[in-house]
């Protein structure tokens, strides 16, 4: 190619991508439905309020481990094709939930629940409780899980941040505007 194409090549390819780059991104974000377009929600902050025996504890602005997931079993099957590994379902296990804020949360959480643990009175930590989920500049509930036979692991503060991570034995997520007032894990 010659040498008095190359610039002008070079300036229309270099147009083209900054229009891409600027405009092309929409088409990108859920043209077909399949990606879901980015929103002005994802900046925003939530809050997720841990109950206790259907009373109200502690607020949190940050909540991971919501979930279950089962261990895989793997075993080694011979066929004609030589050795293959296959994947089963194993047990059921229930992840940790961990809570973070800034700050110390309600007195109630230190010293009741995690107390009756650092006693070594876990028949009196073990309960059941819910995590409501809502934004912070709404008291409106968004979601809402309920677990079961929940005890305090640890509770850490270091700098100003708090950290709780509870175990428990079951976790169910339930119509955000369910009655509050009705005791976690009757259903």
């Amino acid at each position: 190619m010659r040498r008095t194409y190359l610039w002008p090549l070079m300036i229309l390819c270099g147009a083209i991508l900054m229009s891409l780059a600027l405009f092309g991104g929409a088409r990108l974000r859920g043209q077909n439905g399949d990606i879901a377009p980015l929103s002005t929600e994802a900046s925003e902050s939530f809050v997720f309020q841990l109950e206790l025996e259907g009373q109200v504890v502690a607020e949190y602005a940050e909540c991971f481990g919501l979930g279950s997931g089962n261990e895989i079993e793997e075993t080694v099957v011979q066929t004609t094709v030589g050795a293959i590994k296959r994947k089963a379902p194993g047990a059921l296990e229930w992840h940790n939930i961990m809570l973070r804020r800034i700050g110390p949360s309600g007195g109630q959480v230190w010293s009741s629940w995690r107390r009756a643990m650092e006693e070594g009175n876990i028949k009196e930590a073990m309960r059941n409780g819910a995590i409501t989920m809502s934004r912070a500049a709404s008291a409106e509930p968004l979601a809402r899980w309920e677990f079961t036979h929940g005890w305090p692991v640890s509770l850490t503060i270091e700098g100003s941040s708090e950290e709780l991570i509870i175990v428990h034995e079951g976790l169910q997520r339930v119509a955000a505007s369910d009655d509050r007032r009705r005791q976690p894990g009757q259903r």
